[in-house]
């Protein structure tokens, strides 16, 4: 076993290899990357920055799901589209979603800038048999100014919609789903299964 350390100060390096055209590091066995400004732990991943630095960094991702009681009925004919309430939070890595009762309300907020793929499913049932649309976005709100990200439209009778859409975030913005119909005087009730998910694919 070879133990080196680095005696010069943080800006020095331990160890430096160097190679042209075969491998700077050959390692047959583990390789195990502890200390520096990050540690190791359960479900976090090895990022590098534009220099090639690389730390440990939690993984992002959550779920929620489930319709508030009492939040199910939904009238329509309002200009404006209503949030989903979403009911339970099945799991948040990074504690960035905050369920009906947080602030924001059911809305996940970025902790970095990076691509992020989001997932949405509604389900409903319609008071009346009525020629009507139902409409889910998927929405930003980053410094004051909402965004459409996504959008799916289905008729007002019985149904579902999923949706799935990408998107380029920067820290702190949130996202949430939104959902509104066009029957005047008419209500739709959402039901399960209903759910929001989102998890960071790519840090930039």
């Amino acid at each position: 076993m070879v133990s080196l350390e680095n005696a010069k100060g943080a800006a020095s390096n331990a160890l430096h290899t160097y190679s042209v055209q075969g491998y700077a590091l050959d390692s047959y066995g583990k390789v195990r990357l502890t200390g520096g400004s990050s540690a190791p732990a359960l479900g976090k991943e090895l990022t590098s920055d534009v220099q090639g630095n690389a730390t440990w960094e939690g993984a992002v991702a959550f779920r929620a799901s489930g319709i508030v009681s009492g939040s199910e009925k939904l009238f329509g004919g309002l200009p404006l589209e209503e949030k989903i309430p979403f009911s339970t939070e099945e799991y948040d890595l990074t504690g960035n979603y905050s369920n009906s009762t947080g602030t924001p309300q059911s809305a996940f907020v970025a902790p970095v800038k990076g691509i992020y793929n989001f997932n949405v499913g509604v389900s409903w049932t319609s008071s009346v048999d009525v020629s009507a649309l139902v409409v889910m976005e998927v929405r930003r709100l980053r410094a004051g100014v909402v965004t459409k990200l996504g959008e799916i439209v289905h008729d007002n009778n019985d149904g579902s919609l999923t949706m799935a859409t990408d998107a380029l975030l920067e820290a702190n913005d949130q996202v949430f789903i939104t959902i509104r119909h066009t029957a005047a005087q008419k209500f739709i009730t959402l039901q399960n299964p209903t759910f929001f998910t989102g998890k960071l694919m790519i840090r930039q």
